[in-house]
């Protein structure tokens, strides 16, 4: 049971950090948007204070902490939609805006951190970091089974 809820955590905790940096959906091209792009997809975002509680849990956060968190999230939220929404932008310097956005927050989540918690949290990240890795590698094996 432990298990499959740190699966879980670690699944939402990864697809929260990934909403700042979409490697996958980003190419590196510096093509300007054209006229004919349609914007994309909304996506679904996860709500900071439920990503804020699940990480407080794993990492044993006290409510100062988690709220903090939650507000990091928060920002890092409104400012990825914004960089989303911006249509002006290259697939480049979206990447680029998106990837220093990441940043800061993990700057301040970090800091936000003890010693002990910083380690469970780059503990964490390894661990979601395999996973996508898994994850990717299994999506690229899947089309060659057809």
């Amino acid at each position: 049971m432990h298990t499959i809820s740190l699966r879980l955590t670690v699944c939402a905790l990864a697809f929260g950090l990934l909403v700042a940096a979409p490697l996958g959906a980003v190419s590196a091209q510096d093509a300007p948007p054209s006229a004919s792009d349609a914007p994309a997809a909304p996506h679904r975002l996860p709500d900071p204070q439920k990503q804020a509680h699940r990480l407080a849990h794993k990492l044993g956060l006290d409510a100062d902490q988690q709220s903090k968190l939650a507000a990091i999230f928060g920002n890092r939220q409104q400012q990825v939609a914004a960089v989303r929404a911006d249509n002006t932008l290259s697939m480049r310097d979206r990447r680029t805006k998106l990837l220093a956005i990441h940043q800061d927050s993990e700057s301040q989540i970090k800091a936000l951190l003890s010693p002990t918690q910083q380690q469970q949290y780059a503990q964490l990240q390894q661990a979601m970091k395999a996973h996508r890795e898994a994850q990717q590698e299994s999506n690229q094996a899947a089309p060659e089974s057809h």
